[in-house]
């Protein structure tokens, strides 16, 4: 079994994990731990600029993995918190998600920055246009020893937040899996390993680190 290197959650004072509520961390660092094992790939920020109702904006993030996974054939795995807030002081925080990413093969910054501005016309506009740098898609390489995982979930037990993950079964190191599968998810571990056998496993060469989350 693969060693874990401790996280430094008591250095975090004075930030967005230490406004957190002591029994709210309780079940984020439990989440964060059961999920910190998976070889994720890049931390993903992605933001409406708009009045986007939560049904169409989690609408819009599964149009968003499925073009992945269909253009690169393969199943993409990731958690995901959803974060939006009232309007406090004049000011609105628009609905956005954070994820954790990860596939069994590399899975391209560029590619999956243009199939979403490819969802949001007007973003991708601005781009060909040579208008500043769209910030509507963040995507950073995901640094194995951070609070990564902690600042995706961190709105989990907020009524302003909510989270969603897809494939875990399949990436989590030593998960069990049911002794008695139906016929549905029998085909998809087979379709998962055929996929494993035609694709090398992604590995640690990714870009520049992301040196922090922010709030």
């Amino acid at each position: 079994m693969q060693a874990t290197k401790s996280i430094d959650r008591k250095g975090s004072s004075d930030t967005w994990y230490s406004r957190i509520p002591y029994q709210n961390r309780l079940v984020l660092d439990a989440t964060s731990n059961w999920l910190r094992p998976i070889r994720w790939q890049w931390f993903v920020t992605l933001t409406f600029h708009w009045n986007v109702r939560s049904e169409t904006a989690k609408r819009r993030l599964r149009v968003w993995v499925n073009s992945i996974e269909r253009n690169l054939r393969c199943r993409i795995c990731f958690v995901v918190g959803v974060e939006r807030s009232a309007s406090q002081h004049g000011v609105s925080v628009p609905c956005h998600f954070h994820l954790l990413l990860t596939a069994v093969r590399r899975l391209p910054k560029e590619f999956l920055e243009d199939v979403w501005l490819d969802l949001n016309h007007c973003s991708k506009k601005r781009k060909e246009n040579g208008e500043p740098e769209d910030d509507s898609v963040l995507i950073m390489a995901y640094m194995e020893y951070s609070l990564g995982p902690e600042y995706c979930l961190k709105k989990m037990n907020d009524c302003q937040g909510d989270w969603l993950f897809r494939w875990l079964e399949f990436f989590l190191p030593h998960q069990k899996q049911s002794s008695s599968p139906n016929g549905r998810k029998i085909r998809q571990r087979q379709r998962f390993f055929q996929q494993c056998g035609k694709m090398k496993p992604c590995g640690r060469s990714y870009d520049k680190p992301m040196e922090s989350y922010r709030a």
